[in-house]
């Protein structure tokens, strides 16, 4: 398996360019884009570059697996409810009833080699509603118009690689910083939008208080 210094590196610079800009009351990943005018619109510079209520893997009710090379060029991962360690927050219950979208963090190289009519959940094609889309500090994959929720749990998404300008499934995703392979994003979105990111480092919750004496 190839370092992630790269990728990691990648990823982090994501992280950085957020933090530069100003927040709002609920820690957007975003800034006003008075460069282009003084309209409403904003302009996402961090990771899931979307604008949510809640971004906090606590709130995050299923992962993603590490990616896997199902065949040559097909890669999967599969998607599993693991429940509320942390409680069940607004966002948390939203995501159990429906999932609408999932954003991976990608390499920009390996645009052309990525096929979004290619897209198969749990073993359905869904050749609409899946696209690449790039920023300044970074690409992601969005497979979007979803309609998964707990019932959900275990089934495979996969998608295809040409592996061209990306010769492997590792240069393909652009890693977490703490080293996991995919950095990722499940989003909710309605009159109420949340899109948790998943941090490796908030696997497990805090331990229970000791019992009493």
């Amino acid at each position: 398996m190839r370092s992630w210094t790269a990728g990691a590196l990648a990823a982090l610079l994501l992280i950085a360019a957020a933090r530069l800009t100003s927040a709002d009351g609920h820690g957007a990943l975003f800034t006003d884009s008075g460069a282009v005018g003084r309209s409403l619109k904003q302009e996402l510079v961090g990771f899931p570059y979307h604008r949510c209520e809640d971004y906090s893997n606590s709130s995050l009710p299923y992962n993603l697996s590490p990616p896997y090379e199902k065949e040559p060029g097909l890669y999967c991962m599969k998607f599993t409810f693991i429940g509320y360690p942390f409680g069940i927050s607004q966002c948390a219950e939203f995501l159990s009833s429906r999932v609408t979208s999932i954003t991976i963090a990608a390499n920009p190289r390996c645009k052309d080699d990525f096929d979004k009519r290619s897209v198969t959940i749990g073993g359905r094609p869904k050749t609409t509603s899946n696209g690449w889309y790039e920023y300044a500090t970074g690409s992601i994959v969005k497979i979007y118009r979803l309609e998964l929720s707990t019932a959900s749990s275990g089934q495979e998404i996969c998608f295809e690689s040409a592996e061209v300008a990306c010769p492997t499934m590792d240069d393909f995703f652009t890693p977490h910083p703490a080293g996991f392979p995919i950095f990722y994003a499940v989003s909710h979105e309605s009159s109420y939008t949340c899109c948790p990111v998943f941090q490796p480092s908030d696997l497990s919750p805090p331990p229970p208080p000791p019992p009493p004496p």
